[in-house]
Protein backbone atom coordinates (compact mmCIF):
# COMPACT_ATOMS: atom_id res chain seq x y z
CA UNK A 1 0.00 0.00 0.00
CA UNK A 2 1.49 3.36 -0.98
CA UNK A 3 1.27 6.55 1.10
CA UNK A 4 -1.86 7.90 -0.56
CA UNK A 5 -3.67 4.56 -0.25
CA UNK A 6 -2.70 4.49 3.44
CA UNK A 7 -4.10 7.97 4.04
CA UNK A 8 -7.31 7.00 2.27
CA UNK A 9 -7.68 3.86 4.39
CA UNK A 10 -6.99 5.79 7.59
CA UNK A 11 -9.55 8.45 6.70
CA UNK A 12 -12.18 5.77 6.01
CA UNK A 13 -11.48 4.08 9.34
CA UNK A 14 -11.73 7.30 11.32
CA UNK A 15 -14.97 7.99 9.47
CA UNK A 16 -16.36 4.64 10.64
CA UNK A 17 -15.12 5.33 14.19
CA UNK A 18 -16.80 8.73 14.15
CA UNK A 19 -20.03 7.14 12.94
CA UNK A 20 -19.87 4.70 15.88
CA UNK A 21 -19.51 7.63 18.29
CA UNK A 22 -22.53 9.36 16.77
CA UNK A 23 -24.53 6.12 16.98
CA UNK A 24 -23.49 5.76 20.62
CA UNK A 25 -24.70 9.28 21.33
CA UNK A 26 -28.16 8.36 20.03
CA UNK A 27 -28.11 5.05 21.92
CA UNK A 28 -27.37 6.73 25.24
CA UNK A 29 -30.22 9.21 24.66
CA UNK A 30 -32.64 6.46 23.56
CA UNK A 31 -35.86 6.00 25.53
CA UNK A 32 -37.67 2.75 26.25
CA UNK A 33 -39.66 1.66 23.19
CA UNK A 34 -37.27 3.30 20.73
CA UNK A 35 -34.80 1.86 18.21
CA UNK A 36 -31.46 3.11 16.91
CA UNK A 37 -30.13 1.58 13.71
CA UNK A 38 -26.68 1.62 12.15
CA UNK A 39 -26.39 1.37 8.37
CA UNK A 40 -30.04 0.34 8.03
CA UNK A 41 -32.18 3.26 6.86
CA UNK A 42 -29.19 5.63 6.90
CA UNK A 43 -25.76 5.92 8.48
CA UNK A 44 -27.68 6.13 11.75
CA UNK A 45 -31.42 6.23 12.24
CA UNK A 46 -33.54 6.76 15.32
CA UNK A 47 -37.13 5.50 15.59
CA UNK A 48 -38.71 7.57 18.37
CA UNK A 49 -41.66 6.85 20.59
CA UNK A 50 -43.52 9.84 19.12
CA UNK A 51 -43.66 7.96 15.80
CA UNK A 52 -41.03 10.02 14.00
CA UNK A 53 -37.99 8.53 12.27
CA UNK A 54 -34.73 10.46 12.25
CA UNK A 55 -32.36 9.64 9.38
CA UNK A 56 -28.83 10.73 10.17
CA UNK A 57 -26.00 11.19 7.69
CA UNK A 58 -22.57 11.29 9.34
CA UNK A 59 -19.78 13.03 7.43
CA UNK A 60 -16.30 13.27 8.89
CA UNK A 61 -13.31 15.25 7.68
CA UNK A 62 -9.81 14.31 8.86
CA UNK A 63 -8.86 17.98 8.50
CA UNK A 64 -9.50 20.18 11.53
CA UNK A 65 -10.29 22.96 9.05
CA UNK A 66 -12.70 20.90 6.94
CA UNK A 67 -15.44 23.04 5.43
CA UNK A 68 -18.93 22.20 4.21
CA UNK A 69 -18.95 24.15 0.93
CA UNK A 70 -21.76 24.90 -1.52
CA UNK A 71 -20.33 22.26 -3.88
CA UNK A 72 -19.77 19.61 -1.19
CA UNK A 73 -20.40 16.23 -2.82
CA UNK A 74 -21.53 14.61 0.46
CA UNK A 75 -24.14 17.31 0.96
CA UNK A 76 -25.68 17.00 -2.51
CA UNK A 77 -25.61 13.22 -2.43
CA UNK A 78 -27.31 13.24 0.99
CA UNK A 79 -30.07 15.59 -0.18
CA UNK A 80 -30.70 13.30 -3.15
CA UNK A 81 -30.77 10.19 -0.94
CA UNK A 82 -33.20 11.81 1.49
CA UNK A 83 -35.57 12.61 -1.36
CA UNK A 84 -35.46 8.94 -2.36
CA UNK A 85 -36.12 7.94 1.26
CA UNK A 86 -39.06 10.33 1.44
CA UNK A 87 -40.66 8.62 -1.56
CA UNK A 88 -39.82 5.08 -0.46
CA UNK A 89 -40.72 5.34 3.23
CA UNK A 90 -44.24 6.54 2.67
CA UNK A 91 -46.42 6.88 5.75
CA UNK A 92 -43.46 7.54 8.06
CA UNK A 93 -42.84 10.88 9.74
CA UNK A 94 -39.29 11.57 8.63
CA UNK A 95 -36.75 13.97 10.09
CA UNK A 96 -33.30 14.39 8.62
CA UNK A 97 -30.03 15.26 10.36
CA UNK A 98 -26.74 16.08 8.64
CA UNK A 99 -24.10 15.40 11.29
CA UNK A 100 -20.58 16.60 10.53
CA UNK A 101 -17.37 17.82 12.10
CA UNK A 102 -16.91 20.23 9.19
CA UNK A 103 -17.56 23.94 9.56
CA UNK A 104 -20.18 25.58 7.31
CA UNK A 105 -18.90 27.90 4.60
CA UNK A 106 -19.60 31.57 5.16
CA UNK A 107 -20.14 32.12 1.42
CA UNK A 108 -23.66 32.81 0.18
CA UNK A 109 -25.38 29.77 -1.31
CA UNK A 110 -27.22 26.60 -0.43
CA UNK A 111 -25.32 25.91 2.82
CA UNK A 112 -26.14 29.27 4.37
CA UNK A 113 -29.73 28.98 3.10
CA UNK A 114 -30.10 25.54 4.68
CA UNK A 115 -28.68 26.46 8.11
CA UNK A 116 -30.33 29.87 8.44
CA UNK A 117 -33.17 30.29 10.93
CA UNK A 118 -35.72 30.01 9.49
CA UNK A 119 -34.41 27.98 6.55
CA UNK A 120 -34.56 29.93 3.28
CA UNK A 121 -36.40 27.26 1.30
CA UNK A 122 -37.81 29.66 -1.31
CA UNK A 123 -34.31 30.87 -2.17
CA UNK A 124 -33.08 27.29 -2.51
CA UNK A 125 -35.95 26.40 -4.84
CA UNK A 126 -35.27 29.49 -6.94
CA UNK A 127 -31.56 28.79 -7.33
CA UNK A 128 -31.79 25.09 -8.19
CA UNK A 129 -32.75 25.64 -11.90
CA UNK A 130 -30.03 28.25 -12.37
CA UNK A 131 -27.45 25.98 -10.73
CA UNK A 132 -28.41 23.13 -13.08
CA UNK A 133 -28.15 25.47 -16.07
CA UNK A 134 -24.73 26.60 -14.89
CA UNK A 135 -23.50 23.02 -14.55
CA UNK A 136 -24.93 22.12 -18.01
CA UNK A 137 -23.15 25.08 -19.57
CA UNK A 138 -19.87 24.15 -17.91
CA UNK A 139 -20.17 20.60 -19.19
CA UNK A 140 -20.72 21.78 -22.80
CA UNK A 141 -17.41 23.64 -22.65
CA UNK A 142 -15.52 20.50 -21.67
CA UNK A 143 -13.90 18.18 -24.16
CA UNK A 144 -16.01 15.29 -25.38
CA UNK A 145 -15.85 12.33 -22.99
CA UNK A 146 -14.88 14.45 -19.98
CA UNK A 147 -16.49 13.56 -16.69
CA UNK A 148 -19.39 15.61 -15.40
CA UNK A 149 -19.08 17.69 -12.29
CA UNK A 150 -19.73 15.03 -9.58
CA UNK A 151 -22.59 17.01 -8.03
CA UNK A 152 -24.42 17.41 -11.38
CA UNK A 153 -26.44 14.19 -11.22
CA UNK A 154 -27.66 15.07 -7.73
CA UNK A 155 -28.56 18.62 -8.74
CA UNK A 156 -30.43 17.14 -11.73
CA UNK A 157 -32.30 14.81 -9.38
CA UNK A 158 -33.40 17.65 -7.13
CA UNK A 159 -34.57 19.62 -10.14
CA UNK A 160 -36.68 16.65 -11.27
CA UNK A 161 -38.57 16.54 -7.95
CA UNK A 162 -41.78 18.44 -7.31
CA UNK A 163 -41.83 21.51 -5.13
CA UNK A 164 -43.96 19.70 -2.53
CA UNK A 165 -41.39 16.87 -2.31
CA UNK A 166 -38.53 19.32 -1.93
CA UNK A 167 -40.34 21.32 0.73
CA UNK A 168 -41.29 18.17 2.65
CA UNK A 169 -37.62 17.23 2.90
CA UNK A 170 -36.08 20.69 3.39
CA UNK A 171 -38.56 21.61 6.12
CA UNK A 172 -37.40 18.65 8.21
CA UNK A 173 -33.62 18.97 7.88
CA UNK A 174 -31.42 19.72 10.87
CA UNK A 175 -27.66 20.30 10.82
CA UNK A 176 -25.33 19.33 13.65
CA UNK A 177 -21.92 20.93 13.32
CA UNK A 178 -19.70 19.16 15.79
CA UNK A 179 -17.76 22.14 17.12
CA UNK A 180 -17.93 20.73 20.64
CA UNK A 181 -15.91 17.53 20.37
CA UNK A 182 -18.09 14.45 20.49
CA UNK A 183 -15.92 12.73 23.11
CA UNK A 184 -16.58 15.61 25.50
CA UNK A 185 -20.30 15.46 24.84
CA UNK A 186 -20.43 11.71 25.40
CA UNK A 187 -18.56 12.10 28.70
CA UNK A 188 -21.09 14.68 29.86
CA UNK A 189 -23.95 12.34 28.96
CA UNK A 190 -22.40 9.61 31.11
CA UNK A 191 -21.98 12.07 33.95
CA UNK A 192 -25.78 12.42 33.97
CA UNK A 193 -25.76 8.80 35.21
CA UNK A 194 -23.87 9.96 38.35
CA UNK A 195 -20.46 9.02 36.91
CA UNK A 196 -17.79 11.32 38.44
CA UNK A 197 -16.20 13.70 35.97
CA UNK A 198 -12.78 12.24 36.77
CA UNK A 199 -14.04 8.75 35.81
CA UNK A 200 -16.24 9.53 32.79
CA UNK A 201 -13.48 9.15 30.18
CA UNK A 202 -12.53 5.70 31.47
CA UNK A 203 -16.20 4.64 31.62
CA UNK A 204 -16.79 5.95 28.08
CA UNK A 205 -13.99 3.72 26.76
CA UNK A 206 -15.60 0.74 28.50
CA UNK A 207 -19.00 1.55 26.96
CA UNK A 208 -17.46 2.05 23.52
CA UNK A 209 -15.46 -1.18 23.80
CA UNK A 210 -18.57 -3.21 24.72
CA UNK A 211 -20.47 -1.54 21.87
CA UNK A 212 -17.82 -2.48 19.29
CA UNK A 213 -17.64 -6.10 20.49
CA UNK A 214 -21.40 -6.55 20.30
CA UNK A 215 -21.56 -4.74 16.96
CA UNK A 216 -18.94 -7.14 15.57
CA UNK A 217 -20.90 -10.16 16.83
CA UNK A 218 -24.13 -8.96 15.21
CA UNK A 219 -22.45 -8.21 11.89
CA UNK A 220 -20.67 -11.58 11.95
CA UNK A 221 -24.05 -13.27 12.42
CA UNK A 222 -25.42 -11.21 9.49
CA UNK A 223 -27.92 -9.49 11.73
CA UNK A 224 -29.18 -5.99 11.03
CA UNK A 225 -28.05 -3.44 13.53
CA UNK A 226 -31.48 -2.36 14.74
CA UNK A 227 -30.82 -1.83 18.44
CA UNK A 228 -33.74 -1.40 20.83
CA UNK A 229 -33.59 0.03 24.34
CA UNK A 230 -33.43 -3.34 26.15
CA UNK A 231 -30.76 -4.70 23.80
CA UNK A 232 -28.51 -1.68 24.35
CA UNK A 233 -29.02 -1.68 28.10
CA UNK A 234 -28.49 -5.43 28.47
CA UNK A 235 -26.71 -7.11 25.53
CA UNK A 236 -24.48 -4.08 24.97
CA UNK A 237 -23.86 -4.09 28.76
CA UNK A 238 -24.58 -0.37 29.21
CA UNK A 239 -26.52 -0.85 32.46
CA UNK A 240 -23.90 -3.21 33.86
CA UNK A 241 -21.05 -0.80 33.11
CA UNK A 242 -22.99 2.08 34.69
CA UNK A 243 -23.75 -0.02 37.76
CA UNK A 244 -20.14 -1.12 38.21
CA UNK A 245 -18.96 2.43 37.71
CA UNK A 246 -21.45 3.56 40.35
CA UNK A 247 -20.02 0.91 42.70
CA UNK A 248 -16.55 2.09 41.77
CA UNK A 249 -13.54 1.06 43.79
CA UNK A 250 -11.61 4.07 45.03
CA UNK A 251 -7.92 3.82 44.23
CA UNK A 252 -6.59 4.21 47.76
CA UNK A 253 -3.31 2.81 46.46
CA UNK A 254 -2.55 6.29 45.07
CA UNK A 255 -2.05 7.34 48.68
CA UNK A 256 1.48 5.98 48.75
CA UNK A 257 2.69 8.52 46.17
CA UNK A 258 0.99 11.42 47.96
CA UNK A 259 3.50 12.38 50.64
CA UNK A 260 3.12 16.14 50.88
CA UNK A 261 3.45 18.20 54.07
CA UNK A 262 0.98 20.87 55.07
CA UNK A 263 0.96 23.08 58.13
CA UNK A 264 0.59 20.23 60.61
CA UNK A 265 3.36 20.68 63.21
CA UNK A 266 4.66 17.54 64.95
CA UNK A 267 5.64 19.71 67.97
CA UNK A 268 2.19 21.23 68.33
CA UNK A 269 -1.37 20.01 68.49
CA UNK A 270 -3.27 17.60 70.66
CA UNK A 271 -2.20 14.53 68.65
CA UNK A 272 1.48 15.18 69.39
CA UNK A 273 0.77 15.69 73.11
CA UNK A 274 -1.18 12.42 73.22
CA UNK A 275 1.71 10.58 71.58
CA UNK A 276 4.37 12.17 73.76
CA UNK A 277 2.36 11.33 76.88
CA UNK A 278 2.58 7.60 76.11
CA UNK A 279 6.29 7.68 75.41
CA UNK A 280 6.41 7.98 71.59
CA UNK A 281 9.74 9.58 70.63
CA UNK A 282 10.06 12.74 68.50
CA UNK A 283 11.07 10.97 65.28
CA UNK A 284 8.05 8.69 65.39
CA UNK A 285 5.76 11.62 66.22
CA UNK A 286 7.13 13.37 63.11
CA UNK A 287 6.34 10.28 61.02
CA UNK A 288 2.80 10.22 62.38
CA UNK A 289 2.44 13.93 61.56
CA UNK A 290 3.49 13.29 57.97
CA UNK A 291 0.92 10.53 57.63
CA UNK A 292 -1.71 12.81 59.16
CA UNK A 293 -0.87 15.57 56.65
CA UNK A 294 -0.73 13.24 53.66
CA UNK A 295 -4.01 11.48 54.45
CA UNK A 296 -5.85 14.76 55.03
CA UNK A 297 -4.59 16.26 51.77
CA UNK A 298 -5.25 13.07 49.83
CA UNK A 299 -8.87 12.85 50.96
CA UNK A 300 -9.39 16.52 50.12
CA UNK A 301 -8.07 15.83 46.63
CA UNK A 302 -10.40 12.86 46.19
CA UNK A 303 -13.36 14.99 47.25
CA UNK A 304 -12.40 17.81 44.86
CA UNK A 305 -12.00 15.30 42.01
CA UNK A 306 -15.45 13.88 42.70
CA UNK A 307 -14.04 10.44 43.60
CA UNK A 308 -14.94 10.65 47.29
CA UNK A 309 -17.83 12.40 49.00
CA UNK A 310 -18.11 14.06 52.39
CA UNK A 311 -20.59 11.34 53.28
CA UNK A 312 -18.02 8.65 52.45
CA UNK A 313 -15.44 10.48 54.55
CA UNK A 314 -17.90 10.54 57.47
CA UNK A 315 -18.46 6.80 57.00
CA UNK A 316 -14.68 6.27 56.98
CA UNK A 317 -14.34 8.16 60.29
CA UNK A 318 -17.25 6.25 61.83
CA UNK A 319 -15.68 2.92 60.87
CA UNK A 320 -12.36 4.06 62.29
CA UNK A 321 -13.92 5.15 65.60
CA UNK A 322 -15.96 1.95 65.93
CA UNK A 323 -12.87 -0.16 65.28
CA UNK A 324 -10.90 1.88 67.83
CA UNK A 325 -13.65 1.43 70.45
CA UNK A 326 -13.50 -2.33 70.15
CA UNK A 327 -9.71 -2.31 70.39
CA UNK A 328 -9.79 0.15 73.35
CA UNK A 329 -12.28 -1.94 75.34
CA UNK A 330 -10.40 -5.21 74.82
CA UNK A 331 -7.05 -3.52 75.48
CA UNK A 332 -8.09 -2.17 78.88
CA UNK A 333 -9.49 -5.46 80.12
CA UNK A 334 -5.91 -5.73 81.32
CA UNK A 335 -4.75 -3.88 84.39
CA UNK A 336 -1.57 -1.90 84.86
CA UNK A 337 0.43 -1.28 88.04
CA UNK A 338 2.12 1.99 87.15
CA UNK A 339 2.56 4.63 84.45
CA UNK A 340 5.02 2.48 82.52
CA UNK A 341 2.44 -0.28 82.36
CA UNK A 342 -0.24 2.23 81.34
CA UNK A 343 2.04 3.53 78.55
CA UNK A 344 2.57 0.01 77.22
CA UNK A 345 -1.17 -0.61 77.01
CA UNK A 346 -1.72 2.82 75.42
CA UNK A 347 0.92 2.07 72.78
CA UNK A 348 -0.77 -1.27 72.13
CA UNK A 349 -4.06 0.55 71.59
CA UNK A 350 -2.37 2.98 69.17
CA UNK A 351 -0.62 0.32 67.09
CA UNK A 352 -3.66 -1.97 66.90
CA UNK A 353 -5.83 0.97 65.81
CA UNK A 354 -3.55 2.00 62.95
CA UNK A 355 -3.23 -1.65 61.89
CA UNK A 356 -6.98 -2.33 61.57
CA UNK A 357 -8.59 -3.07 58.20
CA UNK A 358 -11.23 -0.67 56.91
CA UNK A 359 -13.45 -0.95 53.80
CA UNK A 360 -15.14 2.14 52.37
CA UNK A 361 -17.26 2.13 49.16
CA UNK A 362 -16.18 -1.45 48.37
CA UNK A 363 -12.51 -0.46 48.61
CA UNK A 364 -9.81 -1.53 51.07
CA UNK A 365 -8.31 1.60 52.61
CA UNK A 366 -4.52 1.87 52.44
CA UNK A 367 -2.78 1.25 55.77
CA UNK A 368 -0.99 4.60 55.64
CA UNK A 369 -4.32 6.35 55.17
CA UNK A 370 -5.75 4.53 58.21
CA UNK A 371 -2.74 5.63 60.24
CA UNK A 372 -3.12 9.25 59.15
CA UNK A 373 -6.87 9.27 59.85
CA UNK A 374 -6.28 7.76 63.33
CA UNK A 375 -3.90 10.58 64.20
CA UNK A 376 -6.31 13.16 62.76
CA UNK A 377 -9.17 11.83 64.90
CA UNK A 378 -6.98 11.94 68.01
CA UNK A 379 -6.08 15.53 67.14
CA UNK A 380 -9.82 16.29 67.06
CA UNK A 381 -10.14 14.56 70.46
CA UNK A 382 -12.51 11.94 69.04
CA UNK A 383 -10.39 9.06 70.28
CA UNK A 384 -7.34 8.50 72.49
CA UNK A 385 -4.75 5.99 73.58
CA UNK A 386 -4.63 6.28 77.37
CA UNK A 387 -7.43 4.81 79.44
CA UNK A 388 -8.01 8.24 81.01
CA UNK A 389 -7.78 10.19 77.72
CA UNK A 390 -11.25 11.78 78.03
CA UNK A 391 -10.52 13.19 81.48
CA UNK A 392 -6.91 14.11 80.72
CA UNK A 393 -7.72 16.06 77.55
CA UNK A 394 -11.27 17.17 78.37
CA UNK A 395 -10.42 20.86 77.87
CA UNK A 396 -9.99 20.24 74.12
CA UNK A 397 -13.26 20.45 72.18
CA UNK A 398 -13.79 18.03 69.32
CA UNK A 399 -15.18 19.18 65.94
Amino acid sequence: MNYFESVSADSKQIGFDYQDLVCLEYLIDMKQGEIVGLEVLDDVHHERIDGSNYLVQVKHSISENGTLTNSDLDLWKTLSNWLNAFNELTGKRLRFTFYTNKKPTTEAGIVQNLISTPMKIDEILQTLPSLRAKLDAAQLKKEKGSNNNPIKKYVDHLNSCSESELRSVFENINFVFDYDKIISRLRRKLEYFAIPQSQSEKVLYEVLGAYKVKKFELIKDRKRLNIDYETFRNSFQFDRIMRLAGDRKIDFGRYHSFKNINKIDPKDGLFSKMLADIGIDEDEITDFALQYAASSMFIQTLVLDGEFTDSENTTFESEMIQGWKNIFRQNYLQTFADEDGHALLAKSCLYKTIDQSIIVSNSNVAKGLIEGKSIELSDKNKLGWRQDWKKKYKEVKSD
